[in-house]
């Protein structure tokens, strides 16, 4: 009997010290959940900043600590303080994302003080928040940015530097009642370079066709057959020129990709003789042949010996706009059309009258001169219409064989 006492007696004994046990144990943590680290860079040794998500499982109230724990082979600078650092939170059933419907914390060095919450570097590699009053709710969603995406009150500058070996490491966020682990992986490398080259392009093409006095595109009512211009036969009663339905105009198309931009030049082989009869021959005096009719400038009247070109009309073009160079020079209109037509109802005159034929300041040469030029840029589909002009006086030589050559060059920078 005595033994069955002293057996129920250790019994009870152990039983009290259970209970003792489970009274004194401390309770464990619940975990958070839907937890992120979003990083801006993942390669070894590079500085990344933060953007940390997290559901908490139970409320931080005023006073307590949040902490932010990297793994050892972090570092952060000694630097980063509060304004690297933003936090904020949105109400049990959040969007997922940061700031967007959160509800910002302001957060200062130090313990919190009123509604704002304190921020102390525990260690190197612990960052730790001091709930200020009201802390966050259970069930919230609590977002942590740290790094330049912390912008309340101004753009942090200060980020974490990723551990200097490739390996995955342990994020630990705790409150007193809760805590979670985020891996954080670091790669050896987290960019790839991609190189690329473009060639220079440029297409530069030269047509002649009738002016109808409709649009046209370049394989509608343009042929580079033969290359020519007919003025036909000249009469002191009228200027002979492009657009009247009979003459030939020249047509331009250029595309580019020159970032320094293109420009047309053109030459002509007679210069200031103009329009010169083969056979009578080249000038052999000291003044000019009368077997010609001179280049010239302004207005070409009937009448009166004259001959030149103008930009009718010229297209924008994509990227840039093709115009006419110089001022005044060959009277370049600047009158718009589609990208792919030549509109041909206008002469080379702003007033649009077949009177006045101005072939503008510049007389042909045979040096050069700017003619075209897409104004310092690239250009694509760029179009020109270049009319010809001549009149004649009554005493310009009778002949069937006046005739000058015009040499257009184009010339990109790239």
């Amino acid at each position: 009997m005595m033994r069955y006492k002293t057996l129920i007696a250790k019994v009870a004994i152990f039983s009290l010290v259970l209970s003792l046990v489970a009274v004194v144990s401390p309770a464990q943590a619940a975990s958070l959940t839907d937890m992120s680290d979003t990083m801006t860079r993942q390669a070894q040794g590079v500085a990344s900043d933060h953007t940390i998500l997290f559901t908490l499982g139970s409320a931080i109230a005023t006073g307590d600590d949040l902490t932010i724990t990297f793994a050892t082979n972090f570092s952060i600078s000694a630097s980063l303080a509060s304004a690297d650092l933003d936090i904020s939170w949105q109400a049990a059933g959040g969007d997922g994302v940061c700031n967007t419907g959160d509800t910002q914390i302001t957060v200062d060095a130090g313990a919190a003080s009123g509604a704002t919450w304190g921020f102390t570097r525990t260690s190197a590699l612990i960052l730790t928040l001091d709930a200020g009053d009201g802390g966050i709710a259970a069930g919230a969603e609590v977002c942590v940015e740290i790094g330049t995406v912390a912008t309340t009150g101004g753009t942090g500058v200060n980020q974490v530097t990723n551990a200097s070996s490739a390996a995955s490491y342990d994020l630990v966020i705790a409150t007193p009642s809760d805590s979670g682990t985020i891996q954080l992986p670091v790669v050896d490398g987290d960019q790839v370079t991609i190189n690329a080259a473009v060639e220079s392009t440029m297409t530069f093409d030269l047509d002649v066709g009738i002016a109808t006095g409709t649009d046209c595109s370049s394989t509608t009512c343009m042929s580079n057959t033969g290359y020519t211009v007919d003025l036909g036969t000249l009469t002191t009663a009228a200027v002979s020129t492009s657009g009247d339905g009979t003459i030939g105009m020249i047509g331009v198309d250029i595309s580019a990709n020159a970032t320094g931009g293109v420009v047309v030049t053109v030459k002509n082989a007679n210069g200031a003789e103009g329009l010169a009869s083969t056979s009578a021959g080249p000038d052999t005096g000291a003044s000019e042949s009368d077997d010609d009719i001179e280049s010239g400038t302004g207005d070409l009247t009937a009448g009166t010996e004259g001959y030149g070109i103008c930009v009718h009309r010229v297209s924008a073009g994509a990227n840039s706009t093709l115009d006419g160079a110089g001022t005044g020079a060959f009277d370049a209109d600047s009158l718009t059309s589609g990208a792919s037509s030549f509109d041909l109802s206008d002469t080379c005159t702003g007033t649009d009258t077949v009177t006045e034929n101005n072939v503008g300041n510049s007389a042909l040469s045979t040096t050069p001169q700017n003619i075209l030029d897409s104004g310092g840029g690239p250009i694509a589909d760029g179009r020109a219409e270049i009319f010809v002009k001549a009149a004649i006086a009554n005493t310009t030589p009778a002949h069937d064989d006046y005739t000058d050559t015009l040499t257009f060059i184009a010339t990109g920078t790239f």
